[in-house]
């Protein structure tokens, strides 16, 4: 499950519950779609509340999927609780970078939106 807010610059998604990389990529395919976002934003992603725990597979899996909407979204910040979630988050960010995608994997909120502004044009 997911919830989604816009602003002029940044979309903030956030996972609840349970999900998989279908209902991930659903998520970003609405927030992209969604008229008030505009292509180039970046996205902020609480995953605090997810009980998702990716299989390695699956992790690397979501490289394709943030690969696919790199083209409509600049920066990806994205906000953990579980440390296996920032340690596959990490691995994830290391594909993303070798695939030209701008994402970066967090334990804290503020220091996501920090990331996010030093990187804005």
């Amino acid at each position: 499950m997911y919830t989604y807010e816009i602003d002029e610059s940044r979309a903030l998604l956030t996972f609840h519950g349970e999900l998989d990389n279908e209902q991930i990529r659903q998520a970003y395919e609405e927030v992209t779609s969604d008229p008030s976002f505009r292509p180039g934003s970046q996205v902020l992603v609480d995953d605090l509340e997810s009980s998702y725990d990716p299989s390695m597979a699956e992790a690397q899996q979501l490289v394709e999927v943030f690969s696919s909407f790199s083209d409509r979204i600049a920066q990806f910040a994205i906000v953990v609780r579980k440390d296996v979630h920032f340690g596959l988050g990490r691995v994830v960010e290391v594909y993303c970078e070798s695939q030209g995608v701008n994402l970066r994997i967090f334990r804290d909120v503020e220091e996501a939106q920090s990331w996010l502004d030093s990187t804005r044009d």
